[in-house]
């Protein structure tokens, strides 16, 4: 079974409610935090590490100190020792995406911008290293949807790659 989580990061914590938590989650992803300026690219960090110890939680795995993250070699997180709880995040802007499953998963996100399309447009040579063929025709066939078309092939690739590491 999959569970994702999509959210969009509209109002800011009040700041006892950042310190209520930021005790709970991995020193990795705290310091992480800490580095960042911007509350919302705070915020973006703390949100999936909340999710993910709920849904550890929620199969029985049990935040502690002995809770260990891990990464695979081309940087994917995971949680030592639990290899049937699998997730993976993705952050862009003002939203986040957290998908879980008991196999290997990845997800994407991204804001549909207009200059994917001119992108796509002035950069052809570049696109075909990047998109088959077929993924381009797909993505320029209709004019007033090329951005979302954009989109849909990039993230469908992007969580393919973060999915396999």
């Amino acid at each position: 079974m999959i569970t994702l989580y999509f959210a969009e990061i509209k109002e800011l914590l009040s700041f006892e409610w950042y310190l209520s938590f930021i005790n709970i989650i991995s020193d990795e992803r705290k310091q992480k935090i800490i580095k960042q300026k911007a509350k919302t690219d705070k915020l973006l960090l703390l949100y999936p590490e909340l999710l993910i110890l709920f849904e550890a939680q929620k199969k029985g795995i049990h935040y502690n100190a002995s809770l260990d993250f891990g990464r695979y070699d081309y940087g994917k997180p995971y949680i030592k020792g639990h290899p049937e709880f699998q997730f993976n995040i993705s952050h862009t802007n003002n939203a986040i995406a957290v998908a879980f499953s008991e196999y290997q998963i990845g997800v994407d996100v991204e804001k549909i911008r207009t200059e994917h399309n001119e992108w796509l447009k002035n950069n052809l040579d570049a696109s075909n290293r990047i998109f088959s063929k077929d993924e381009v025709m797909y993505i320029l066939a209709k004019k007033n949807k090329q951005a979302l078309r954009f989109a849909e092939v990039w993230t469908g690739k992007e969580a393919y790659l973060k999915c396999k590491g």
